[in-house]
């Protein structure tokens, strides 16, 4: 079974927001999961990881 997405959030460090591709990949048997992968844009999660606050409006 795969799953195609995206991962959508705020760093709780920073406040930054990223919004990720990702791709789940399952083997299913018996009704059961055997095996997960999850697969995303890593250097896109990284840049958010590592972005500096936002600055709020006004300031």
């Amino acid at each position: 079974m795969v799953q195609v997405g995206r991962t959508r959030g705020v760093v709780r460090a920073t406040g930054a927001p990223f919004d990720v591709p990702e791709v789940h990949v399952s083997t299913v048997f018996g009704g059961r999961v055997h095996r997960f992968e999850a697969y995303l844009d890593t250097a896109a999660m990284l840049a958010a990881l590592v972005a500096p606050a936002p600055v709020p409006a006004g300031t």
